[in-house]
């Protein structure tokens, strides 16, 4: 439809000539700040206004398009540049580059081949006028033309659910074509523009001179791309423009021409991660990943769920489609996926599934809320409840005679377990039981919640799983029906006779356009992501997330969130199982600074948790002034531990001995080429035991219902919580998502509920030329590996952690819940 009115309104333009010419409709210096200021003014390059592009085309003979002159433009990030072709075959290009120089305030240059230099200025200190002044010459710089104008829009009138947008733009400016303005040769044009609603312009321009020349334009635009017509009286010219923006334009004529409403199709697979996934353009240092790390490119959670949100507040979006792959996230994450998913299906909107697999026990969960789920039928739902499971590599080092020494105060501080244990202490099983219990809980009563099942008949249809025929998953009521591939896409035809089905991959996702001279500042709320293992120095973020986050990088996040002055509140949100307590501590230190060292600068900082925020990853979290966790987030683990692997008896073994000669009693300290003595096990110990009182002191300090040292042991000495169990424990506030910690920050903020902000996020990578971030170069030799296995080798990332010179505020860095 949108392709048929384009081919009318060229048809229209063709039969029916309007008057004259202008490039890109350009009327005024002060206002070109799209394609038109490479030919008005080129300050108005500095404008940000996405990337554009565009075809003109310009007739000079009123009965057809004989001789014509065609253009095209391209402009984005404060440079441009144009091509034209036209009569006795001649071209021309030009180049145009600008920037702001000060506030309000742009300066542009333009150069062309064979026309002229330009110099423009943009002056725009409010919303309601702009003015601009364009000099141009030759390149011989003896004839000169210059042109100043100035535009008032006195009053924009704007109702959304009436469908107006009725704005108002009139100017006047003058032109001369030598230096002296009051010169015969000025003239003097005056210009009016209306958008009577969105998508459509009208203007209209005067010269005041003897030519008394009347033109007119129109622009119609479909959201990202248009169509412009002008026209003048007293020429036989007309022109035609077509542009494409990559930022969209609300459109209503768009709306008019797809009326019926939409079912969203999404694949719903992939690798789901915090932070916006960072691809680096250039990167100097490669390695080789044999065993593969987190190379997928990452979904963020926060802009998925934001998406699922704007879907369950469309009017016209009655359902949507998820074929259902292979999910890769923490329980946390899942639960807040699946509370946009039932918020979605709780605005009385209808969720279809299919999956050409068998659906796993975590992927049923994710998506048990949907009205139909259809399998093929030799594949089944995993529904089976929930096993936890926990690698030990002792046996591994006793084979090869590697000695783990693990320092700590409590067992239950059960990071060092994997090296030193071959199976599950009493303390681990005890605390860990406790955290499946809590787990399994939250589990079968959401999906009761999702299926409108009492919790009694849900733990049933748990204990009788898993359910490895498509029968046997419908007799349990957990799908509706079977569907090969092909019958399920024939349902889906029947659905497109009275809905769009519109795909995942081809929504429109681009930043809106601004159509304000000055556009209203609206308050920000900062997101500050710590992902990864703890370590000092800088982070290391990816594709697929962070894998470490350092000390270095996120300080400078949060003070950098903390000084500017458009932020007014920070959310910092927390994946990480911990790591060094030295970095722990310089990130906290910055935190205390946010929340009360910095009187100037003081901000409300809300701490958010996501799949696991423990040990060192709670140590940052405990001065924030409110903290929020999913009910499955793991956290807690108030302790402390130091491990060393020594290789002594190994190097032995294999006929590798070692002599020394020292000075000073403990000058061989903690020597690789022995076992550690019991002195000096002491000495170690003491340092922990220091550190671990450090602890507990912030957390008293950071916590309000908390304020016994010696009764904080009940609770910490290394134990793991749920958020749940951490929430009555006192160690957090509110149990939520990071849209709930979003929404607590917009509050402490004095917003209203529907006062609109915008989100930042840090830290702010470097995205210059040369990365500082290593390239994952994938061996081959990773899709040989069987995922399962794979699974487990890669609870040995937690080694080069454990093994910093740091005492480790960390838990296991691997827990498997399937």
């Amino acid at each position: 439809m949108k392709i048929k009115l384009q081919l009318f309104l060229l048809t229209f333009f063709l039969i029916f000539p309007l008057f004259s010419q202008t490039i890109w409709n350009s009327y005024s210096v002060s206002t070109s700040d799209d394609l038109n200021a490479l030919s008005h003014n080129p300050a108005g390059l500095g404008i940000d206004r996405g990337k554009q592009s565009g075809l003109f085309l310009i007739s000079d003979n009123r009965g057809g398009i004989d001789d014509p002159t065609l253009y095209f433009a391209h402009r984005s990030n404060g440079f441009g540049f144009d091509i034209s072709y036209g009569q006795d075959d001649k071209y021309n290009f030009g180049l145009g580059l600008a920037g702001e120089v000060s506030n309000y305030i742009n300066l542009g240059l333009k150069w062309n081949k064979y026309d002229n230099y330009s110099a423009g200025l943009l002056y725009r200190p409010f919303n309601w006028v702009s003015s601009g002044y364009t000099i141009w010459t030759d390149h011989d710089f003896k004839q000169i033309q210059q042109e100043a104008g100035i535009s008032f829009r006195p009053f924009t009138l704007l109702d959304n659910d009436i469908l107006y947008n009725l704005n108002f733009t009139l100017g006047s400016e003058v032109i001369t074509k030598d230096r002296d303005w009051t010169s015969s040769e000025r003239s003097l044009s005056h210009f009016i523009s209306v958008t009577p609603f969105f998508g459509l312009e009208l203007s209209a321009s005067f010269n005041d001179d003897d030519s008394q020349n009347f033109q007119l334009n129109l622009d119609v635009n479909f959201g990202k791309g248009g169509v412009s017509l002008s026209g003048g009286e007293n020429t036989k010219s007309r022109s035609i423009g077509l542009y494409s923006y990559s930022q969209h334009q609300k459109s209503d004529i768009k709306k008019t021409l797809s009326p019926k409403p939409k079912y969203i199709r999404m694949d719903l697979e992939g690798y789901f991660i915090e932070e916006k996934p960072y691809e680096p353009p250039f990167d100097l240092n490669i390695k080789i990943d044999l065993l593969g790390g987190n190379t997928q490119k990452g979904i963020q959670l926060r802009t998925w769920i934001d998406e699922i949100n704007s879907f369950t507040e469309d009017a016209n979006i009655e359902g949507m489609i998820i074929d259902l792959g292979n999910v890769r996230a923490g329980f946390a994450k899942r639960g807040e996926m699946r509370d946009a998913l039932l918020r979605f299906k709780n605005a009385g909107k209808k969720i279809i599934v299919h999956s050409n697999h068998t659906i796993s026990n975590m992927g049923y969960y994710l998506i048990s809320m949907a009205d139909e789920i259809y399998l093929h039928e030799m594949n089944g739902v995993d529904l089976k409840g929930l096993n936890m499971e926990v690698t030990f590599i002792r046996g591994l080092l006793d084979s090869l005679s590697i000695v783990p020494e693990v320092f700590r105060i409590s067992p239950y501080k059960t990071a060092g377990d994997l090296v030193l244990n071959s199976e599950m202490s009493d303390e681990m099983h005890e605390n860990y039981s406790q955290l499946l219990d809590d787990y399994y809980e939250i589990f079968a009563q959401d999906i009761s919640v999702n299926k409108s099942w009492d919790i009694d008949s849900t733990k049933a249809v748990i204990d009788n799983g898993p359910y490895f025929s498509a029968k046997s998953a419908m007799n349990a009521n957990l799908i509706t029906d079977i569907k090969y591939p092909d019958e399920f896409e024939e349902y889906i035809e029947t659905l497109e006779e009275e809905f769009n089905i519109v795909k995942w991959d081809d929504i429109d996702r681009s930043d809106e356009y601004v159509h304000d001279w000055v556009p209203v500042q609206k308050p920000k709320i900062a997101i500050v992501y710590a992902v990864g293992g703890i370590v000092s120095g800088e982070s290391n973020p990816g594709i697929g997330g962070s894998t470490s986050m350092g000390d270095e990088t996120i300080k400078e996040a949060i003070k950098s969130a903390r000084e500017n002055e458009d932020v007014k509140a920070i959310v910092f949100r927390i994946d990480s199982g911990g790591g060094s307590a030295l970095a722990s501590d310089m990130m906290w230190k910055e935190i205390h600074n946010t929340t009360v060292t910095d009187s100037s600068n003081v901000k409300p900082f809300i701490a958010s948790m996501s799949d696991v925020a423990a040990s060192g990853g709670y140590y940052i979290a405990c001065q924030a002034d409110t903290i929020v966790a999913d009910a499955s987030t793991l956290t807690g683990s108030i302790g402390v531990i130091g491990l060393n692997l020594n290789f002594s008896q190994l190097l032995n073994k294999i006929g590798i001995n070692f002599g020394g000669i020292k000075r000073g009693e403990h000058a061989d300290f903690s020597s690789q080429t022995r076992l550690i003595t019991e002195e000096e096990r002491e000495i170690i110990m003491n340092r922990i035991t220091d550190i671990y009182n450090i602890f507990k002191q912030r957390v008293i300090d950071g916590r309000e219902n908390l304020n016994d040292l010696d009764s904080l042991d009940n609770i910490a000495l290394g134990r793991i919580w749920s958020g749940q169990e951490a929430l009555d424990n006192g160690l957090i506030d509110k149990i939520g998502g990071l849209h709930d910690a979003i929404d607590i920050a917009k509050a402490t903020t004095g917003l209203a509920d529907d006062e609109e902000f915008d989100i930042i996020e840090y830290p702010k990578h470097d995205s210059g030329l040369f990365s500082k971030i290593e390239l994952n170069a994938t061996s081959d030799f990773n899709q040989y590996i069987p995922k399962q296995i794979k699974t487990k080798i890669n609870a040995l990332n937690v080694i080069p952690i454990l093994l910093n010179d740091d005492l480790q505020l960390i838990i296991p860095m691997k827990i498997d819940i399937q």
